[in-house]
């Protein structure tokens, strides 16, 4: 992703992106800000832009906005992903009710295997284990 925003330093697919693996596989959820930021002034709001700045919101320890922004997404869209990461960002809140019914409407909305990264699967995996399908 950094080759191709060297050639179109306005790719807005790529600076999403690179954000998420910046911020999930990097550990540089400071960086993964400053990119989602300028990526949001250059495009304005999305749902990817959205859903990932609020994964960087959870790396960094800053539950409260990370609720803040998935719950204004998904009042705007409400899709399957968002509502997992909803999930996430309950219990890192340590509430675990909420994130069980966040979860749980994840198959509601009919989430499949491809709706995720692969750097999410585990994830994913451990709260269907903990929450279940019903």
């Amino acid at each position: 992703y950094r080759d191709l925003l060297v050639k179109d330093p306005h790719n807005i697919l790529a600076m999403n992106n690179l954000a998420f693996l910046l911020s999930a596989h990097e550990g540089k959820a400071a960086d993964a800000l400053a990119l989602l930021k300028r990526a949001w002034e250059d495009k304005g709001p999305s749902f990817a832009l959205s859903d990932t700045r609020a994964l960087v919101y959870l790396k960094l320890g800053e539950v409260k906005n990370a609720l803040q922004e998935l719950e204004e997404l998904i009042g705007n869209a409400p899709r399957p992903v968002a509502y997992f990461h909803l999930a996430q960002a309950h219990e890192a809140a340590g509430d675990r009710v909420a994130a069980r019914v966040a979860f749980l409407k994840t198959h509601e909305l009919k989430i499949k295997p491809g709706d995720l990264h692969p750097l999410e699967q585990a994830a994913y995996q451990q709260m269907q284990q903990r929450f279940g399908s019903r």
